[in-house]
Formats: C-alpha cells, sequence, structure tokens
C-alpha cells in the first residue's frame, strides 16, 4: 500500500488482501465531521482505505487535497470514478451503493420518504440549531448583545423536541431499525451532549447511549 500524493497516513481497514476491494478511499480527520461517513463504513463492513488529512499541519489547504476537494474541508470520499465531498451526500451514497446491507430504506417506500425527511433535518434543522445556541453562549458569556436569529431558524429546544418525541416509542428514529440516518443525526446528538445541551432530553440521551455502545461506532471513534 502506498500513500496518495502529497499524504503521509495511510490505513487500510477491513483488507484482507493486498489491495481495497472496494476501491473506497476516505479522507478523515477525527473529531470532524468525517467521523460520520468512517462510522457508517465501519457499520457498512466494507473495505477502505483511511487518509488522514493532518489539519495542524494544513495539508486540507495545500494542493493534492484541493484538488479532491477545493473547499478546504474534511470529509471527502472517493469511489472508482466517483468524488464527493459533504457529509450528509456521502453518507447517502455509501448507504445505497451497499443497499444489501439494510442502512437505508428501499426507494419509493414511506421508510425512505421519512429517511430523506430526517437526513435534510440533520443538517437542514438541527446543526444550525447546535452552532446558533453555541453562538449565543459565547455572545452572552463575552458580555455582548446576543441577536436571535429564531425567524431564519428554528431553536434547538424544538429542534431536539421534535427527536425526542420521535424516539419515544422507538428504538432508533426509523423505528426498530438501525440506519445511516441514526449515524448522521446521531454525530449531531453527540456534540450537543458534548456541550451538556440535551441533559433534559431522557429518550433521546437513551437513544444516543444504545449508539455509542454499538462496536461500529466504537470502531470508528477509537483514534
Amino acid at each position: 500500500m502506498t500513500n496518495p500524493p502529497g499524504f503521509q497516513n495511510t490505513t487500510q481497514i477491513g483488507v484482507t488482501e493486498q489491495s481495497n476491494s472496494s476501491g473506497i478511499v476516505l479522507y478523515f480527520h477525527p473529531g470532524t465531521r468525517a467521523v460520520r461517513p468512517r462510522w457508517l463504513l465501519e457499520e457498512l463492513g466494507v473495505s477502505y482505505d483511511l487518509v488522514l488529512v493532518n489539519l495542524g499541519e494544513g495539508e486540507h489547504k495545500r494542493r493534492p487535497y484541493l484538488a479532491i476537494n477545493p473547499a478546504a474541508k474534511v470529509p471527502a470520499l472517493t469511489d472508482g470514478e466517483i468524488t464527493l465531498t459533504e457529509s450528509l451526500a456521502i453518507c447517502m451514497h455509501l448507504a445505497d451503493r451497499f443497499q444489501e446491507k439494510n442502512l437505508a430504506p428501499a426507494a419509493g417506500t414511506i421508510d425512505r420518504a421519512c429517511y430523506y425527511k430526517w437526513m435534510a433535518y440533520s443538517v437542514g434543522t438541527l446543526e444550525p440549531a447546535i452552532l446558533e445556541k453555541i453562538r449565543r453562549q459565547k455572545t452572552e458569556s463575552e458580555g455582548g448583545k446576543y441577536v436571535t436569529l429564531s425567524q431564519a431558524m428554528t431553536e434547538f429546544d424544538v429542534a431536539v423536541g421534535v427527536l425526542e418525541t420521535a424516539l419515544e416509542s422507538s428504538q432508533f428514529i426509523l423505528g426498530d431499525r438501525f440506519t445511516a440516518v441514526d449515524v448522521m443525526v446521531g454525530s449531531l446528538i453527540n456534540w450537543a451532549n458534548n456541550m451538556h445541551f440535551i441533559e433534559s432530553h431522557q429518550h433521546t440521551l437513551e437513544w444516543l447511549r444504545r449508539l455509542k455502545s454499538r462496536p461500529a461506532y466504537l470502531r470508528a471513534t477509537k483514534n
């Protein structure tokens, strides 16, 4: 195995032969949105190459990585002739690429429609709400005047309340079946939990504990 040009640290995951049989390469840095597709790859149980993009040394702003993702952000994924950025797009692609693993509902079903809704919720509603709550705390802690953007976005407690209600009678977001939606939303709720934002949402906390006990999650976050 050789490193891609411009990168120093590549690890083969789940490879039992001399090469990566799936052809998938994930460009990754710990503690970023790149954890989402890595977690999903572990849930899928497929082989892949993991390329560490050293943010501390600015590898994401150098020509080799900019050729992959001009936005200079992780994650990025290559899969044969496909190059994808954005964690949501990558996770949806992977779940469909390995449809036999049952991490995405079949197209044209009611569950698939709900799957689209929750995928959009993850980055369109929940993530902005978390960021806005962080902005408010930072502004107020520094003695500044917080100017609400609530008319332009969903308040954090409302956004999490939607999830809390959905989890009142389900093991996972789409019922008793774990899917890629749980990866996307779960990674964001874990971030919010680290900020002590969800302590009053018992069903959401119990769901998060179930997610974090999954072997695939533990493998994806062990580094």
